[in-house]
């Protein structure tokens, strides 16, 4: 409890965003947290591979799953679309 209120939290994934908006406009109140860093114009882009990999992707790229069946490539960033 926090201030007499409730305090939930979920791990999201990639629909985050979307679903924290409709909460908001329900009239709850959010916060988003991302995992990478945050990226917002082009120089903060190097166009080089490796770089990306690093820091563009969530644990440097392809990720297996605990049993090795499938593999996942997740982006790990946040930053404006309009780039601005």
């Amino acid at each position: 409890m926090i201030e007499g209120r409730r305090l939930r939290s979920w791990a999201l994934g990639p629909g985050g965003a979307v679903i924290a908006s409709r909460m908001a406009a329900l009239g709850k109140r959010v916060v988003v947290l991302e995992l990478g860093g945050y990226y917002s114009s082009a120089s903060d882009f190097h166009q080089l591979e490796l770089w990306s990999y690093k820091h563009l992707w969530y644990r440097g790229g392809v990720t297996p799953t605990a049993n090795g069946t499938v593999n996942l490539l997740a982006g790990s960033t946040f930053g404006r679309r309009d780039g601005g």
